[in-house]
């Protein structure tokens, strides 16, 4: 690796709209309630989940750990074994080296982009259960472990992996529902009661099944956690 090259994240233009966040298939979980349109601006978007050659290079540059790969390779799989601190770091490096800002996304940006917007696809990329292992890599085709990403179809907003592959973090803050929630693309932090101890992660990991992957499927965990299940992507404001 050759210290001072970094690799220029692939962005994909997510155009504005407005769509239901949360609890639309009526799943009943209550942190996934009340249902609300929310209205999202135009913003960008990783094609692909940060890989280990990308966040490597950030690492040695740093002087910080390079993050466990449980054996399974590096390159083209998703990052993981890092934290949302970590996440944030490297979000701030990258923009450095590029002259270019860029940051985790929003919890509604993400599930805007999973559900290709108004579209309101279940899973990114669908609604069928069936067709799902041409999207996402999940318990049943992931022989344990993640896949480079890119191995499976992206969804109607050219994004691969939303569902499955490594859960990613997003920036916003621990809330128990979404009551109070922003109607817009900004993050919720500790308004309202938010735990900003901890953040809020989505989309599924290697090992789920079909209902941990949902577009409307939250997770959360400390902002320090590291795990072979948790990765990110990177989002960027359109001026």
């Amino acid at each position: 690796l050759v210290h001072s090259i970094h690799i220029p994240p692939r962005m994909v233009s997510i155009p504005g709209g407005t769509f239901q966040m949360g609890d639309v298939e009526k799943v009943g979980v209550a942190s996934w309630n009340p249902v609300r349109p929310v209205t999202i601006k135009s913003f960008a978007m990783g094609k692909y989940e940060v890989t280990f050659e990308e966040y490597d290079r950030f690492a040695i540059a740093t002087g910080l750990r390079l993050p466990e790969d449980q054996g399974w390779g590096r390159g083209r799989r998703p990052v993981m074994n890092v934290s949302w601190e970590d996440a944030k770091a490297y979000s701030a490096w990258i923009s450095g080296q590029t002259g270019t800002l860029y940051r985790l996304p929003t919890e509604a940006e993400w599930e805007y982009a999973a559900r290709s917007g108004a579209k309101q696809d279940v899973w990114a990329g669908t609604s069928q259960e069936a067709e799902f292992g041409t999207y996402a890599i999940f318990f049943k085709n992931s022989e344990n472990r993640t896949a480079e990403v890119g191995t499976k179809q992206h969804n109607d907003f050219g994004l691969h992996d939303l569902s499955g592959n490594v859960f990613e973090w997003v920036e916003d803050c621990v809330h128990g529902t979404y009551k109070g929630a922003p109607n817009d693309s900004t993050p919720w932090l500790d308004a309202n009661e938010g735990i900003c101890t901890h953040h809020m992660m989505r989309g599924g990991s290697w090992d789920s099944t079909p209902e941990y992957l949902r577009a409307s499927f939250r997770n959360r965990n400390g902002a320090a956690t590291r795990n072979n299940y948790i990765g990110f992507r990177l989002a960027q404001d359109i001026p």
